[in-house]
């Protein structure tokens, strides 16, 4: 009885290791290394780290301060709602950036028309707007799943006693608090790690210091020890992350279909900037899509980019899988764990908070070990290192939904465990695993930084070849890949959608 513990923590281990190897590797490489001094951010270092810190603050106040009217107004009237929200989730922040560019460059162009004054849409506020509207479709959904975990019998109850916005107020937003800062500190977070968009605006980002230092000197050590305040950052979403999960289990939501009661955001202009909130990401593949159309060289630009989509479907169908077939069996072994569960969240969650970049420099080191053979499943490690602890919390939190006394009426009905797999785990596991196989679908799709380092000779990804474009000003060209790739993110949020909705039509039969 005393091993079952650590027999338990050695098994997660193992089976959150494809997730940890990259990042064990780059640790033994640092350590061999031995220059972890020359990393120390000098005091620029630390002035442009605060510039980035303020502007992901100001990014994951725009995105979640919006983000909290549009999930109450998407939960109380779904309609065209929910599927916009699906369509632009896991639209790369890059897309976002583009499209909002062209209208300026277009806007622009007009005013000096007129003879009005130059329009430059560059800086700080340009990137804290894409930003903000970038992040806002995760935003909209981390605050809709918060609000789901309130018994909205608590809500019935509280209309009676008090208006709907003190309701709203004390009941919704203070049981859902704790999970409205996860979704806050996920954001800014994720936010502090990119680079893309800010580059894209002239605005200089402490990731890009990160990415730049190591083409320049190729020190593991020193980018190990100039990443690690970003790990600092993220210290209290481990804290809140590791809470939130002990307070999950047996927590299985049910009620009426509209999970908040009925309850409405009142003001119609606040209704008005909700929905508006909500479709301000749809804007961005549209504008590209209007304002860089032409037939030809869109037809010229896919065709030459059909290898490297089919690479990029391959790699990121091949990587899906695995992290979801990994991912439950992992969050299987952490549900099961108790004062050993947060410290094995917090060794998935390391390569979450890292930068795409680190984790790619332990690919390569594992590269160098390896035959030539297995040049070929650098990129693959490089993904599966990021997307398999995404699976594995997304199916660890359904895990915890679960109805406990649905398992023991089965057993006492006599049910085989076969049976209670099929009939019970199922179809409650099926939809977050088809959450779980779209989000690392479309994250490995939209994958970038990390695997320019990563992919051999002769190789490319729709999404680094957009990068690639970037630079050479092909405008229709990128339009054209960008429009495809925010169509594959949307069609696999459909199919996700769709197989949950089949998945959940397997009842337990009698």
């Amino acid at each position: 009885m005393n091993f079952r513990r650590p027999t338990g923590f050695v098994v997660g281990f193992a089976l959150a290791l494809p997730a940890l190897l990259p990042v064990l590797s780059l640790v033994a490489w640092s350590c061999a290394a031995g220059s972890f001094a020359k990393g120390i951010p000098s005091l620029e270092g630390w002035m442009l780290l605060a510039r980035t810190a303020v502007l992901a603050l100001g990014t994951a106040l725009l995105a979640c301060g919006l983000g909290i009217p549009a999930a109450l107004r998407l939960l109380a009237i779904r309609r065209w709602r929910f599927p916009v929200l699906l369509a632009t989730l896991l639209i790369p922040p890059t897309i976002h950036g583009l499209g909002w560019a062209s209208v300026a460059a277009q806007f622009g162009a007009l005013m000096r028309t007129v003879g009005g004054p130059d329009l430059v849409f560059q800086g700080t506020f340009a990137a804290l707007w894409v930003n903000g509207i970038a992040f806002a479709p995760l935003a909209i959904g981390l605050s809709a799943a918060a609000f789901l975990q309130v018994d909205p019998a608590l809500l019935e109850a509280a209309r009676l006693f008090q208006p709907a916005p003190r309701a709203i107020r004390r009941i919704l937003l203070g049981i859902a608090a704790p999970y409205l800062t996860i979704g806050f500190l996920l954001i800014f977070i994720l936010s502090l790690q990119d680079f893309t968009v800010p580059a894209l605006f002239s605005v200089p980002a402490y990731a890009m210091g990160i990415f730049a230092r190591f083409a320049a000197e190729r020190d593991p050590a020193a980018l190990a020890a100039q990443a690690l305040p970003l790990i600092l950052a993220a210290l209290p979403l481990f804290f809140l992350v590791s809470r939130a999960w002990k307070r999950l289990s047996g927590n299985q939501i049910g009620g009426p279909v509209q999970p908040l009661g009925g309850l409405g955001l009142g003001s119609p202009v606040t209704k008005l900037f909700a929905d508006l909130w909500i479709c301000l990401p749809a804007l961005a593949p549209l504008l590209l899509l209007g304002l860089s159309f032409d037939i030809t060289r869109w037809r010229t630009a896919v065709e030459r980019a059909l290898p490297d989509l089919g690479y990029s479907l391959e790699l990121a169908a091949l990587a899906s899988v695995v992290a979801v077939v990994l991912g439950a069996l992992l969050a299987r072994q952490m549900d099961r764990m108790k004062r050993a569960l947060p410290l094995l969240a917090t060794l998935c969650l390391i390569p979450l908070v890292l930068p795409s970049v680190l984790p790619s420099i332990g690919v390569l080191k594992l590269m160098q070990i390896l035959p030539p053979e297995w040049e070929d499943a650098g990129p693959f490690l490089a993904a599966l290192c990021r997307v398999l602890p995404i699976a594995a919390f997304i199916l660890l939190t359904a895990r915890r939904r679960r109805d406990p006394g649905l398992l023991d009426a089965a057993r006492l009905l006599g049910r085989s465990p076969r049976q209670r797999f099929l009939r019970i785990h199922v179809p409650m596991l099926v939809p977050a695993a088809a959450a779980a196989m779209v989000a690392a679908f479309t994250f490995t799709m939209g994958e970038c930084a990390g695997m320019i380092l990563v992919l051999p000779p002769g190789r490319s990804t729709l999404a680094t070849r957009l990068f690639n474009l970037l630079h050479y000003g092909a405008g229709p060209d990128v339009a054209a890949l960008s429009t495809l790739l925010s169509v594959l993110s949307g069609a696999a949020a459909a199919l996700a959608v769709w197989a949950a909705k089949r998945g959940t039509r397997w009842r337990m039969r009698s």
